[in-house]
C-alpha cells in the first residue's frame, strides 16, 4: 500500500497556499501559488506547526484559516 502525503490548502489574498507532508519523513513544505498554477515559493519546516507558523509570519497566512 502506498502512502498519500497529507495536504492542507488554503485561499489567501489572492494566493493558494499548500502545505504537505514529506514522505520521507522530511518535514513539511510550504507552497504558494501566484495566479497559476506554478510555484512561486517553497520552503521546508520540521514540523506542521512550524510550517503553519511560517506560513503566517512570511506570506500573512492566518492560522486559523488551516483546517487541520
Amino acid at each position: 500500500m502506498v502512502k498519500e502525503a497529507k495536504k492542507y490548502v488554503v485561499h489567501h489574498e489572492g494566493c493558494r497556499y499548500e502545505i504537505i507532508e514529506d514522505l520521507h519523513g522530511l518535514g513539511w513544505y510550504v507552497w504558494r501559488y501566484e495566479n497559476s498554477d506554478i510555484s512561486t515559493h517553497d520552503y521546508l519546516q520540521d514540523t506542521l506547526e512550524w510550517a503553519i507558523d511560517f506560513a503566517e509570519e512570511i506570506f500573512g497566512v492566518p492560522k486559523e484559516l488551516w483546517e487541520i
